[in-house]
């Protein structure tokens, strides 16, 4: 999961473009779940990809622990 999850963060750097926005990635634990990698990488980029979009400034954090991906940004939120 961990690789996974440092390609998204990576590809999703690119997409916030000139915002005054930090990109963290914590991965204090190693995760491994039974599944298509594919799968979980088009999960997480979808989810990523909405923080980017919805996050004008501030920041967003991904956070891989031994139960999970968490992603948590300062965006608008939902209404």
């Amino acid at each position: 999961v961990n690789e996974i999850v440092d390609d998204v963060v990576d590809r999703a750097r690119a997409t916030l473009g000139g915002k005054p926005v930090q990109l963290v990635l914590n991965e204090p634990h190693m995760l491994s779940i039974d599944g298509p990698p594919a799968v979980l990488s088009i999960i997480l980029t979808n989810l990523l990809g909405n923080a980017c979009q919805y996050t004008d400034q501030g920041s967003i954090t991904v956070t891989v622990e031994r139960d999970g991906v968490s992603i948590t940004d300062t965006g608008c939120g939902m209404d």
